[in-house]
């Protein structure tokens, strides 16, 4: 699937509509599972409803698990802004950054918990 800013702004469109509304309805987990779906997504913040919305159009069947009692994961939590290092701009104003250090401000936020080289691809 290509990425583009169609299915881009489909996703943002998808977690702003979440950020707004409340938390959902809480559902239990079955006694026992064994329902099959083409992709099984983990987490719905920007991206997980992202991938929910790519797979909606490639009509595939989908199951989305988040683990909080609503969506939109850290893309929620961070007021939709985005992170970036060592840009030209902080130079400027004399802030010193670098990808090291958002590296090792991710794995500090994560608690060590996160994958280091999911982290690094982030950078």
């Amino acid at each position: 699937m290509e990425v583009s800013r169609r299915n881009l702004f489909k996703g943002m469109t998808v977690s702003a509509l979440m950020m707004s509304a409340p938390a959902f309805a809480q559902l239990e987990a079955p006694q026992k599972w064994d329902a099959e779906y083409d992709i099984v997504i983990v987490g719905g913040g920007a991206a997980g409803l992202s991938a929910a919305t790519v797979a909606a159009d490639e009509k595939l069947s989908a199951v989305l698990f988040e683990k909080q009692s609503f969506l939109g994961g850290s893309s929620v939590l961070n007021g939709g802004m985005f992170t970036v290092a060592g840009t030209k701009e902080q130079e400027k104003q004399g802030i010193k950054d670098s990808q090291d250090l958002f590296f090792k401000d991710m794995m500090r936020a994560g608690k060590n918990k996160n994958n280091p080289n999911v982290v690094k691809e982030a950078l």
